[in-house]
């Protein structure tokens, strides 16, 4: 009977131990990583590599993800820049590649062998905008197109710069920051600006070119000089230009430049300007001078607040026009887009080479107010 009782006892002892082992065989199994065979034996070292393995398929798993919102992500806003069926991607792609087609073409007259041609580059700037003033909404000339393209010719060393835009005098209409033309000085619509500038660097600090064009329907040569210094820690900027022309219509002129700077604070900067002009064919010489503070908003927007005001030197050098606005400009969409909300009011004075009679006492102002908003693309190397 001791003998049956004994055999019952191992038997018991032999089962548990049987299912105790099975158990721990599923547990193993079930805690074992997908990516590793189920056969696979836990020792310690396997342990290890088993995390190992584990937190590389998570990783390959999140970076795939990460990778397919990525691209949902761009088709999305492709989709969102289709205006009108129109991709502005391409739009502007095409217009880039078209330039740089025509610069190719010029450059490659210079070029000694087939190895240097194909390498010529152009950017510039397209600008639309809508200028609404008092009494003058929906008029031909609240609607200006500005557009500006140059080109560099590497088998001339970019030594020469190829410019072409809707008015080459424009820039010495304005001082560097104004972007708003009183109606009384604005170019003509139609003018067609084409230059050929040949560049020379004489130092870190001063250059010069000489250009050949035609601009406001005649021709003309221009010879200028820039000298660029800064100083306290590169928080007080000096621009000095100088320049000597001459047109075929209008005679010799000069023209000669003040840009100073002073940084304020990483963020904000003030600049004061003066300009002084002078044309065989202008009955008096014309000065302008602005003070503007510039000022970044975040990462992709800058606000500018400026007060500017333009006169004769004879008969009096007295302010015929002021003006104040505020301009601000953000980027949005794409790194080459740019829009801006501008609005301004001007101080008029009558103009003095206009009237029969000048009274130099006259305090008697004008004032025209309105409203600008712009939309600004850029291509190229910008």
């Amino acid at each position: 009977m001791r003998v049956e009782q004994l055999k019952c006892v191992l038997l018991c002892l032999f089962m548990t131990s049987a299912w105790s082992l099975c158990a721990q065989q599923t547990t193993q199994q079930s805690t074992t990583p997908k990516c590793l065979p189920s056969e696979q034996k836990l020792d310690p070292k396997a342990a290890s590599e088993s995390q190992h393995s584990n937190v590389k398929c998570n990783t390959q798993t999140v970076a795939t993800a990460n990778n397919e919102l990525t691209v949902i992500e761009k088709k999305v806003e492709q989709e969102r820049l289709k205006v009108l069926f129109v991709d502005v991607n391409s739009v502007v792609e095409n217009v880039g590649y078209s330039m740089d087609w025509t610069a190719n073409l010029l450059d490659g007259f210079f070029a000694k062998d087939e190895k240097g041609k194909n390498k010529a580059k152009t950017w510039g700037h397209f600008i639309v905008g809508w200028e609404p003033r008092e009494g003058e909404v929906f008029t031909g000339e609240s609607f200006p197109i500005k557009f500006k393209v140059k080109a560099k010719l590497p088998n001339l060393e970019n030594k020469v710069e190829i410019i072409l835009s809707d008015g080459e005098d424009d820039d010495f209409k304005t001082l560097p920051y104004e972007s708003v033309k009183p109606e009384a000085f604005k170019l003509s619509q139609n003018s067609l600006g084409a230059a050929v500038r040949f560049l020379h660097t004489k130092s870190n600090d001063i250059s010069t070119s000489v250009r050949i064009g035609w601009g406001e329907d005649q021709l003309y040569t221009r010879a200028s000089a820039v000298y660029r210094k800064k100083f306290l820690d590169n928080r007080v900027t000096f621009n000095l230009q100088p320049a000597l022309e001459y047109y075929v219509a209008d005679g010799w002129g000069a023209r000669f430049l003040v840009d100073t700077g002073y940084k304020l604070s990483q963020q904000s900067e003030i600049r004061y300007n003066f300009s002084y002009r002078d044309l065989e064919s202008y009955e008096s010489p014309e000065w302008r001078s602005g003070l503007f503070q510039i000022s970044s908003v975040g990462e992709k927007a800058a606000l500018i607040i400026g007060i500017s005001s333009f006169g004769y030197v004879e008969p009096k050098p007295d302010a015929q026009l002021h003006r104040f606005s505020i301009r601000y400009r953000f980027n949005a969409l794409r790194d080459w887009l740019f829009f801006e909300v501008e609005p301004f009011v001007e101080l008029h004075k009558e103009d003095p080479l206009e009237q029969e009679y000048y009274n130099p006492l006259s305090s008697d102002f004008r004032r025209d107010s309105g409203i600008s908003f712009r939309v600004e693309s850029h291509y190229g190397f910008l």
